[in-house]
C-alpha cells in the first residue's frame, strides 16, 4: 500500500515549487473573455469566434432553442441564437462549455475520472443556474460558470497521479489526496485565468470556511454552488461534502430540509437546464 504520508509530502513540496502543472484555458475561452467587456461587440463578432468551434457552435444553437429560453420560433442561425440569448448569457456560457476539453486524458483511467468530474460538474451547473435564476439576483449564466468550474483544481492532481503509478494503484488515497488539495488548487487556477473573484471564492466552501464575500445580508456564488452541490448529493445519495450547509441555505433564504427543488415550478427548469447543459 501506498505510504500516504510521503505522497502527501511529496505532492504539498510540488505545490510549494510551482511543479504542479497547472491547465491552460482554451483558446476560445480566451477569445471570449477578451471581447466579453467591451461594450461595442456585435452579436456577429461573437457568433464568428463560437463558429470557429462547431460542436459548441451547435449547443449554443439549441440552448437557445430549449424551453428554459422560452423562444417562440426555432432559430438555425447561429448569431441569431446569439442575440436571443445575449452577450452575457453566451459569453459566460461558451467559456464554461469550452472547459470540457480539458477534462480530457490519454491514460484510460485519468480519462474515467476526468468524464465523471466534469458530468458531475455540469449537473451542479443546471443546479446552479435553476438556483440562482429563482432565489438571488444573481446573472444565472454566472452562476452556471461558476459549477462547471467548481471541480477543476481536480485536473491537476490527476495529471499528477498519471505519473505516480502508487497513486492509480490506491483508488482510496487518491480520492483523500483529491478531497483535500482541490480547493486550494482550483483556487490557483482560477485566479492564474483572472476569473472574477467571487467566481475564484467558491473553492472556500470545500474547505468549511463561513466568511461571506459581502458584509450584507444577500446572497453570493459561494452560497449557490454550496447548495447545488447539497443537492446533487442529495439527489445521488452521496455522502454530505458541504460541513454546515445550513448557513449557505439561510443566505439564500432556504432551509437545507426543504424540498424545494422537487416544487413544479423549479423541477421543470432544473430538467430543462439539465439537458442544456448536457452534450447531446
Amino acid at each position: 500500500m501506498a505510504d500516504m504520508q510521503s505522497i502527501i509530502n511529496r505532492l504539498q513540496d510540488d505545490i510549494h515549487h510551482n511543479k504542479i502543472k497547472l491547465p491552460t484555458q482554451p483558446e476560445i475561452a480566451v477569445k471570449i473573455r477578451e471581447i466579453e467587456e467591451d461594450k461595442n461587440i456585435l452579436p456577429a463578432k461573437v457568433a464568428s469566434i463560437i463558429s470557429l468551434d462547431p460542436g459548441l457552435a451547435a449547443r449554443i444553437i439549441r440552448i437557445a432553442n430549449s424551453p428554459l429560453m422560452r423562444g417562440t420560433t426555432e432559430i438555425s442561425s447561429l448569431q441569431n441564437a446569439v442575440t436571443r440569448l445575449g452577450l452575457s448569457f453566451v459569453c459566460h456560457t461558451v467559456v464554461g462549455l469550452a472547459m470540457e476539453q480539458i477534462f480530457q486524458a490519454t491514460h484510460e483511467l485519468i480519462d474515467k475520472y476526468m468524464y465523471q468530474v466534469w458530468n458531475e460538474s455540469t449537473e451542479v451547473a443546471a443546479y446552479s443556474h435553476v438556483i440562482a435564476k429563482n432565489f438571488t439576483s444573481l446573472p444565472p449564466e454566472m452562476a452556471s460558470l461558476a459549477g462547471l468550474m467548481h471541480r477543476v483544481g481536480i485536473l491537476p492532481l490527476l495529471t499528477y497521479a498519471s505519473d505516480h503509478d502508487e497513486l492509480l494503484e490506491d483508488e482510496t488515497l487518491l480520492k483523500d489526496l483529491i478531497q483535500t488539495y482541490h480547493p486550494m488548487i482550483g483556487e490557483s487556477i482560477l485566479k492564474a485565468w483572472d476569473f472574477p473573484e467571487e467566481i475564484v471564492n467558491i473553492h472556500k466552501i470545500f474547505n468549511n470556511h463561513k466568511t461571506k464575500v459581502l458584509a450584507e445580508n444577500r446572497a453570493c456564488f459561494s452560497d449557490v454552488i454550496a447548495v447545488a452541490i447539497d443537492q446533487y448529493n442529495k439527489k445521488h445519495q452521496l455522502p454530505i461534502e458541504i460541513q454546515n450547509s445550513e448557513i449557505f441555505y439561510k443566505n439564500l433564504q432556504l432551509s437545507a430540509d426543504s424540498d424545494f427543488i422537487n416544487t413544479p415550478n423549479i423541477s421543470t427548469e432544473l430538467n430543462a437546464a439539465l439537458k442544456m447543459f448536457s452534450k447531446h
